[in-house]
């Protein structure tokens, strides 16, 4: 007889997963099945309203709510949450959702509901504030409060751990929450489309959440301190608030926005970034003058007919004209040299 080498026994979960509810008490009865149904409902209305369910259009996306540095610095703050219920097509919404139905109800049933609801939220801000601050895209999506979750699972492993080390020596269980955590980041630093910003923002706020539920309730794995407890959580408050008030100066956006046109050799892109900057500040002469430029460059006469008739009624507008017309002589650009001339002398400007 051949002898069989023996797998080694698997170790349990560090955090043991609870029974999910029946459908019908799940849907009903917990938030985790409520933000599904709600989930459900705008990916309905969006798809309707876009006519397209793989792919809505982001014209449709941004109507329904999502993230927009230039939108939310106008004062439409209300996008730093409104994100978390909407999303960019099918595969999209599966995942999250089932990542919701998955992961949810073990956190709601360790934290209870109200924490749960706190967590979720706040981790859906969270995660969109920091990616106000570091990215120029639209966003949409329930993954900042997805790795909220994620934080508190890993943070929660963390004092099991620790304290199975101090009794006993040894870690009895396997992180299953750290190894998704590790996974789905992975996943974000290989897909460029991710927002991975958005993903650390909700997981920095999961972990400080976690923090604070262990200070103000009586576990066996953290001392009851509730004090310092309730200073975390208004600590992170007050960190997220100062990030988004930052996020959404529009001295720091325009800044930010027009460092990516300076710093971008695609074209596209370039004008896409000076357009935000001219939806955030219209009379910005220099952002209109460079539009103008690409637009005649690249023939797009509607946007050069848009800001040649704003600069013309601005204090330096004639003088700056002046230079484009030079400039394109000197490049030897005829056709952009006699388009901006004839529109010029339409208008009433003369030099």
């Amino acid at each position: 007889m051949y002898k069989v080498d023996q797998q080694p026994p698997r170790k349990p979960p560090l955090m043991p997963f609870a029974r999910q509810p029946k459908p019908s008490e799940f849907f009903v009865g917990t938030w985790s099945g409520r933000l599904i149904l709600l989930n459900t409902v705008f990916f309905i209305v969006v798809s309707l309203h876009s006519q397209q369910i793989v792919l809505p259009s982001v014209e449709t996306l941004l109507f329904w709510g999502a993230k927009d540095p230039v939108l939310i610095s106008q004062g439409e703050y209300w996008r730093l949450l409104s994100p978390v219920v909407l999303h960019a097509g099918i595969l999209h919404f599966a995942f999250n959702n089932w990542a919701l139905y998955s992961l949810g109800y073990q956190i709601e049933h360790i934290l209870g509901a109200k924490w749960f609801l706190i967590l979720y939220l706040i981790a859906g801000i969270g995660g969109n504030v920091l990616s106000n601050l570091t990215s120029l895209s639209p966003g949409v999506g329930a993954s900042s409060s997805l790795f909220g979750l994620l934080g508190v699972g890993v943070y929660l492993e963390r004092l099991i751990a620790r304290k199975q080390l101090g009794e006993f020596g040894e870690k009895k269980g396997s992180s299953v929450y750290l190894t998704m955590l590790v996974v789905n980041l992975a996943i974000g630093f290989m897909i460029p489309q991710i927002d991975n910003a958005a993903h650390i923002g909700g997981l920095l706020s999961g972990i400080v959440i976690g923090y604070a539920w262990t200070r103000v309730h009586r576990t066996r794995v953290a001392k009851f301190a509730p004090k310092t407890g309730v200073i975390g959580l208004v600590s992170l408050v007050l960190v997220i608030i100062t990030i988004a008030g930052v996020g959404s100066s529009k001295t720091v956006l325009s800044q930010r926005l027009w460092f990516a046109s300076n710093h971008s050799s695609e074209p596209v892109a370039q004008n896409r970034y000076l357009t935000k900057i001219v939806e955030l500040s219209p009379d910005d002469l220099d952002a209109r003058l460079l539009r103008l430029e690409l637009s005649l460059k690249y023939g797009n006469y509607t946007i050069a007919e848009t800001d040649l008739t704003k600069i013309v009624t601005m204090a330096q507008g004639q003088d700056a004209l002046l230079q484009l017309s030079k400039k394109f002589h000197a490049e030897g650009n005829i056709k952009a040299l006699t388009w901006l001339e004839r529109r010029k002398k339409e208008l009433g400007t003369f030099f």
